[in-house]
Order: structure tokens, then sequence, then C-alpha cells
């Protein structure tokens, strides 16, 4: 079959695929749909196609979709209203179009979705063989798929990771790679993965808890590992040949204790130091100084930690598996190896208080991160965190605005969502009119060189731009 994996038209500048917090951001962002590169990639002929990157109209996507047989879009719960809004239109054009819905969100609440009459089929789990079968016979009734008659049977996830495309690749042929940013690599950049799954069990994490960890059976937290070889002979291919400033391994922790006792990260930052190549990726905030070090003598420039909070009674409700007492050593660490850090932090999760806040505040003007991300709790269905919310009656306000913009979900009795938007507000502007984080950028602009720069100035424009927008909606709503 004519197959096209699709991006549908959305908001502008919504990151709905390969983000694993969907949503309009204070800072513009846009991830590469990585999920569906990789059944392109395995099928001759098809094409991914990106609307939101490009500000694709509606119509302009219908008439390229109504050339293919077989469409599938990764679902968010971001864009799963104009999905399935895109799906109705395009069925009205062409009847016998085949549409698919995978990912995420449409694994959790596939019995819902495909009671649409929109949605041929759902995937469930990872799609990468299930969407290749579909397309080469020409039937929805394929292993791992849930039709209108009910679910077929599962399909075993992926092991051999090796023998997947390369996402790269994909991209080269398929999406405009200099349009593709994230506040805190140095762009143009690619994303890749080399490995599926997690270790951790946070609670408010969907992709471990619904996609690609087994526990549905009882086998939690099995890891797939890519080999180190073919990690590295991609992203050498990728300096050959897409000419970008950064790669960004995109796996959900990178530096786990299984690749770190092994002996795999070692190997690793062996073969990739040779290469010359820029790169960053995700490290909890438990990672030791030997294991920092290694990262930034390979030439990592900056390592993405999601701390959440600094508050040990929120970490173990969360599941995190780190200290506040871990977290300060590592911000030692972070500081002795001279690795750049985006800092990531939740606000409404269990317990809230002003207080927490403020420890929060106090962590990160210690710290002085080189980029802050500050994120409403959004408990997504599928996880133990939207169990929580919803079993205590804590769900307010839907995840997002009209725009797209994230909202503050979760209300509790001593901290509603109005007090996490005030709070996600207040450590911005704490932070970013402090002497530390003046300090930090500007060292950073004044020897990070040209695509640092770049970075920079990109950032300061898109939340100065966030901000005024944000400041005038309110004096509407006030007036």
């Amino acid at each position: 079959m004519k197959t096209l994996g699709l991006v549908p038209p959305s908001f502008g500048s919504l990151d709905s695929v390969g983000a694993r917090n969907p949503g309009r951001r204070r800072t513009k962002s846009q991830w590469f749909p990585i999920w569906p590169a990789y059944p392109v990639g395995l099928i001759k002929g098809a094409k991914l196609f990106d609307s939101t990157v490009v500000d694709a109209k509606p119509e302009q996507v219908l008439d390229m979709a109504e050339d293919y047989d077989l469409i599938f879009i990764h679902s968010s719960e971001a864009s799963l209203h104009l999905e399935l809004k895109f799906a109705k239109l395009l069925k009205e054009r062409k009847k016998d179009v085949l549409i698919v819905l995978g990912g995420q969100c449409a694994t959790v609440m596939g019995r819902e979705l495909i009671q649409n009459s929109c949605i041929d089929a759902v995937a469930i789990d990872e799609y990468d063989y299930t969407i290749q079968e579909i397309s080469e016979k020409g039937d929805i009734n394929v292993k791992g798929v849930l039709t209108k008659d009910g679910f077929t049977e599962p399909r075993e996830r992926p092991q051999n990771l090796d023998a997947l495309p390369w996402v790269s690749k994909v991209y080269k042929e398929n999406l405009p790679i200099k349009k593709y940013y994230l506040p805190f690599v140095q762009r143009p950049y690619v994303s890749i993965f080399d490995s599926r799954g997690c270790l951790a069990n946070c609670s408010f994490c969907l992709s471990p808890q619904t996609f690609t960890s087994h526990h549905a059976d009882g086998s939690h937290f099995r890891v797939r590992y890519r080999s180190v070889d073919d990690t590295i002979a991609e992203i050498e291919w990728i300096k050959k040949n897409l000419r970008v400033r950064e790669v960004f391994v995109d796996s959900d922790t990178f530096t786990d204790r299984t690749s770190i006792t092994n002996g795999r990260l070692k190997d690793f930052c062996e073969k990739i130091r040779p290469l010359d190549i820029k790169w960053s990726c995700n490290v909890r905030g438990d990672a030791s100084y030997e294991t920092l070090k290694m990262l930034k003598d390979a030439n990592c420039r900056l390592i993405v930690t999601g701390f959440e909070s600094y508050n040990d009674a929120q970490l173990q409700a969360i599941q995190k598996g780190v200290t506040t007492k871990q977290y300060d050593s590592f911000a030692q660490n972070v500081r002795r190896a001279d690795l750049k850090i985006q800092s990531c932090w939740i606000i409404g999760l269990p317990g809230e208080t002003w207080e927490t806040v403020e420890n929060n505040m106090k962590f990160v003007l210690k710290t002085r991160p080189n980029n802050l991300q500050v994120a409403p709790a959004h408990a997504l269905k599928g996880t133990s965190l939207y169990k929580w919310a919803s079993d205590n009656g804590y769900i307010g306000l839907p995840l997002f605005n009209k725009r797209g913009q994230q909202l503050p979900q979760i209300s509790q009795p001593q901290f509603t969502a109005e007090d996490t938007s005030r709070a996600i507000d207040m450590m911005y502007r704490r932070y970013f009119l402090s002497f530390g984080c003046l300090k930090t950028v500007l060292r950073d602009f004044l020897t990070g060189g040209a695509g640092e720069r770049e970075r920079i100035i990109r950032d300061i424009t898109e939340f100065s731009k966030d901000s005024l927008q944000r400041l005038l909606a309110t004096q509407t709503l006030n007036n």
C-alpha cells in the first residue's frame, strides 16, 4: 500500500510526537517525529510528512493525503482532537483510505478510539513492524492491532534494535531538518535513540508505563539497547551527510546503571570521541563524577536532567528513585565536570506547597543551570500519576488551552491550579532576572561559538514573545 506517516496540522509550534510531555511551551521547540520515522524507513516508498514544522494548511495536507492508501498517525492527548478531525475530513474525501493511530496515547485509549467511525485500526505498543505488515499485506488484521472486531494478538516489541532503520536517513529524505529546534541544543540538530525503555519508574512518565516497557505482563523495566557500533555508525553518517551542529541522544536515560556496569557507556564514549562531534543526552540526577567526566571527555556538550522536585517526600511520591542528597552531589559533579545542563522541574506534583516550590527555587539559584524548564504536572492517561489525581478528584483544568499551551491540570486542596501557574511564572522570573543566570548566559554567549549565540538569542526572543502574549491575555481578561 502507498503509505504515509503523518503529523497532521495542529496549533503552531505544537510538540506532539517526539516530546514526552506534549504541548506548546514558553520557548518554542520542535522535536523530530522519531517514532513514525521507523516504519517509514522499513516500508519501501513510504513518506513521512510533518505538517506542524512547515505550518501546512489542512487543505494542503488533505490534497496530499488523498494520494495514499494507508495513513498512520502517532497520537498524543495534546493533538488527539485535531487528529480525529483530520481523519474525518480525509474519510469524507476518500472513504477507502486506511487510517491507523499509534503511539502512547493510542495504546492507552485504543478501545475508545476504535469506536470512532473514521479510525480503521489502532496499533498497540511499538508499531514499527505492525505498520510495515499492514502496508505489505494491505490488511489491518495483523499482530498488535485493535480493530472494530477486537484485538488481534500481541506483537512482541522489537528486540534487535540494530535491525531497525536509521531515523537520520528518514529525516534527510523527508523532513526540513533545519526547521527543528529545541531550546537547549545548537541548531541544526537531529535526535536519535540508542535504546528503548527505562529502568526508572517515575509516576508521571507516560512512555515507559504504556509503550516501551513490559509493565502489563509483570516483566517491568526491560530496556533494549542498540549495539554501540550501530549507534556510532549512525552518528558518523550524520556528521558526513547532514551537517548538523549537534546530535541529541534522546533515550529515556542514556546513562542508566546497566550501561555503566556492563561497560557499554565507556565503549560508546571511547568510540564517539574521535568523531569530534557535539552531542547531548538525558542523564538522571544520580550520575557520578566519573560518569559525567567520561561524557565531557567524549565531547558531550550538555545533559538534560529531570529534577522535578527538591523535596524528598515528593520524590518518593512520584517514585523518582533519587534523593535531594544525591541531587546536591550531582550538581557539584556537573559543575566539576564542566558540563552544561538543562534543568527540568515540574510544579503541581503530589504534596506541592509554596514551601516545596521555594526549595526548588533555592536549588536552581544555587546550581545556576544553563537552561531552565518549568512545567505544570500533567496526569497523562495511563500513568500512575493519572490514577492518583483521578482517584482523589484533583483533575481540574484540561491539559491545554485553545492555543495548545500547557495548562496546570492538577488542583490540590493545599495547592491549586492557579498556584501552579503563579509558581511557574515566579520560578522563571526569579531565575532569569538573577545575577547567577545573567552570568551563566553571558559566559555561554561569549565562549560558546556561533551555535550557542544563535541558541541564546532565539531563546530570549521566543521567551519574551510568549511572556508578552501572556501579559496581554491577562490584561484582556481583567478588562
